[in-house]
């Protein structure tokens, strides 16, 4: 069956704390699904979402917008913020995973605290089996120093993508800032952008700035772009990854990578981007690194990029 559903100018949340009881299994302010089947279309634009207090008594998922029925969606111009979670759940605030295309857009992202232990987080969840993915303009994080934290034990994402083939993602100029990590599992990684399916992926004008992780586990890591798209004639442009620190001396084999190009198979450009200030004070095996290409009998080209790192300190 076919069908739409706008979602637009809404408020959800109080000015004061909302506070969501301890049973509730799934918490979605916004959700398409049952049915709204192959040809729905999901708009979702100039929406509030505030002021959420979720106890720790409950293991229930915390979605915001989400869907898995429709055909292509649209979810601009959204702003989140100043929501709290003790849940040891999955946290994923544009969940979206669709036949067709997808576009986000000037969504702002602000004053998280995710505290369960078993948490996770992906801001952007965005999966198409046969569109283009256009995710550009978007801010996670505000200008506050440590103004979204991460408390659980495992891996979290700031915008993860699949791509289908012949289709291209397109993110351009979206801001990921001031995020803290305190994880202390082997699942302590923190990715700004992770890529992958088949098709080709277009980052540039991107910023990743103000990463910290405070975990005492190995293998701690700080990704900026982890590529693992298949897709070829990727571009990586004009992207700035500053002030990536890992500050807990007891930690092991931590690392932090500004782009990680990992897809076998796979060729494209990293250009123009200027990476500084990676410190990395663990004592046992710490390594940085600006580029690491890491994918068999991939082509890349790297040019007219600037790489600056000191694990002394962050004044670059």
């Amino acid at each position: 069956s076919s069908g739409s559903l706008n979602f637009n100018y809404n408020i959800v949340g109080n000015t004061n704390s909302n506070n969501i009881s301890d049973d509730i299994a799934r918490t979605e302010p916004i959700y398409m699904g049952g049915r709204h089947r192959s040809s729905g279309t999901l708009t979702a634009n100039n929406n509030t979402i505030q002021n959420f207090n979720l106890s720790e008594n409950s293991t229930g998922f915390l979605y915001f917008i989400e869907t898995t029925t429709a055909s292509s969606v649209n979810a601009s111009n959204n702003n989140i913020k100043n929501i709290t979670s003790e849940r040891n759940a999955f946290t994923d605030l544009f969940a979206l995973s669709i036949t067709g295309n997808i576009t986000t857009n000037n969504n702002v992202i602000e004053t998280i605290t995710l505290n369960g232990s078993d948490s996770q987080v992906y801001f952007f969840d965005l999966t198409s089996s046969g569109g283009n993915i256009n995710c550009s303009e978007n801010t996670i994080g505000g200008e506050s120093s440590n103004n979204i934290i991460c408390n659980g034990n495992n891996a979290s994402t700031g915008i993860i993508l699949s791509i289908p083939s012949t289709k291209t993602a397109t993110l351009e100029n979206n801001t990921l800032q001031n995020i803290y990590l305190s994880n202390s599992s082997a699942a302590n990684q923190f990715y700004g952008i992770y890529t992958s399916g088949l098709g080709k992926v277009e980052i540039t004008g991107v910023e990743i700035k103000h990463i910290l992780s405070e975990s005492i586990y190995p293998t701690t890591a700080i990704y900026g772009i982890y590529q693992y798209n298949s897709g070829s004639n990727n571009l990586i442009s004009d992207v700035r990854l500053n002030d990536f620190r890992i500050n807990t001396i007891d930690a092991t084999s931590t690392r932090n990578i500004g782009i990680y190009l990992r897809a076998d198979n796979t060729s494209g450009t990293v250009e123009k981007t200027r990476i500084t200030n990676f410190s990395n004070e663990a004592t046992n095996a710490p390594t940085d690194y600006g580029i690491y290409s890491l994918g068999v009998a991939s082509s890349w080209t790297i040019k007219n990029n600037v790489i600056i790192m000191d694990n002394e300190s962050i004044l670059n």
